[in-house]
């Protein structure tokens, strides 16, 4: 079991000094202090040297009723609260802040740490890159999350009914997000049994689900709409120079959100005008040409819109801690909100719908489809024959005319 080092007094100091290191703001100090101090008070009476998980969810519960369950989200105020009360759990765990972008706060007893940090080294010893990683404890949040709500505080707690229950609560979600949370929740039901703090392998009660393949066929924008979506952004602001060099990088290279936000410096080959980089998602190096556009794009915000940091990545927050983006997506959201862009609410249109339509664009102009695959970083060209389904031209070509089987 994890055994502090400081005192609350002393982790409290410690995260005030970092605040100002990281250059918040003095209304995000102000705050943070005020829950620090009500933080101790409450823990003082109940005789508590130390900041403890446990602690931190009863104070947030008493006193704010954070998390409630029935409320469909919290007001700024009080999910402010709860962000600098989590500060505390980071530097005493980690030694530093978690970068967290409107991430709830994980309700994790300290006896469940060892089950995470188990979980990281096995997804390690697998070869599974750090992206995906991060991905799959997101995901890891809605499991600790339900095992919050039934009082589960020990993976050793843990049994094949516990799995059944939260198989049942993710009834109505999509296809890739069940698909998502089960090859999570099966990593991490293995590593604690592999580690030893469960004496039963869980993975094998979960449902092994079938979902037909090829079903469901990608969306893709209309070429007015994406040029619209690029003349919606303000180029002369800081943001906006930020904004439009990225969202040129998803409609002409059809970059990841996740190489976006991992994009160095270092990355842009100005001598001979190329990108190139290893992909989080597949590890392998792609290298793409850098086309005019963009290069200025970069060039613009680099020189006149980025904020000044020790960050070695291109794209960064415009709030303190000047650090890099946590994702991309909303970044489509607020410029299709801006160009009034009309959307099906129950349809996809983040960035991997841009490059959706890139795909589509070269089908269109019959480029291979092997070729398609390098652009958009594939391991293999299985994986761009999705793009198939959107080139409705050349599908309307291989159509045999029903006259034409009688002849």
């Amino acid at each position: 079991m994890f055994k502090p080092t400081r005192t609350l007094s002393e982790l409290i100091e410690a995260a005030e000094k970092e605040l100002v290191k990281l250059n918040y703001g003095k209304g995000s100090i102000s705050i943070a202090k005020s829950a620090w101090r009500k933080f101790e008070l409450y823990a003082n009476k109940h005789s508590s040297l130390y900041f403890t998980q446990e602690l931190a969810m009863t104070f947030l519960r008493e006193y704010y009723n954070y998390p409630d369950k029935e409320a469909k989200c919290h007001t700024t105020y009080v999910n402010a609260i709860a962000n600098a009360i989590r500060k505390l759990g980071d530097l005493q765990l980690h030694g530093r802040f978690l970068s967290r972008e409107k991430k709830k706060f994980v309700f994790i007893t300290n006896d469940f740490q060892p089950a995470v940090d188990e979980f990281i080294v096995y997804c390690k010893k697998r070869n599974i890159v750090e992206n995906s990683i991060d991905h799959n404890l997101k995901r890891l949040n809605h499991f600790f999350e339900y095992l919050s709500t039934i009082k589960i505080t020990k993976p050793s707690e843990i049994n094949a009914m516990h799995i059944s229950g939260y198989m049942s609560s993710l009834s109505g979600y999509s296809r890739g997000t069940v698909k998502g949370e089960i090859y999570a929740l099966r990593l991490f039901l293995r590593s604690i049994y592999f580690s030893g703090l469960s004496m039963i392998d869980l993975s094998n009660s979960i449902p092994k689900l079938k979902f037909p393949k090829g079903d469901k066929v990608p969306i893709i924008w209309e070429s007015s709409n994406v040029e619209k979506l690029l003349e919606s952004v303000d180029r002369g602001s800081p943001l906006g120079k930020r904004d439009y060099a990225i969202l040129l990088l998803v409609v002409k290279l059809g970059l990841r959100d996740c190489d976006i936000r991992k994009l160095k410096l270092e990355d842009i080959k100005w001598r001979i005008n190329r990108i190139e980089f290893i992909q989080s998602k597949t590890s392998q190096f792609l290298s793409l040409p850098l086309l005019p556009e963009i290069g200025d794009a970069i060039i613009d915000y680099l020189k006149y819109g980025r904020p000044n940091s020790d960050s070695q990545h291109i794209f960064i927050k415009h709030t303190a801690p000047y650090s890099s983006i946590h994702k991309t997506g909303n970044i489509v959201t607020k410029y299709l909100r801006i160009a009034k862009i009309p959307i099906d609410k129950t349809k996809s249109h983040g960035i991997h719908t841009l490059r959706h339509t890139l795909a589509s664009r070269l089908l269109e102009k019959e480029v291979p489809l092997d070729i398609i695959a390098g652009i958009l970083g594939h391991i293999s060209i299985n994986s761009a024959k999705e793009y198939m389904h959107i080139d409705i031209e050349n599908l309307r070509k291989c159509a045999i005319e029903l006259g034409e089987c009688y002849e």
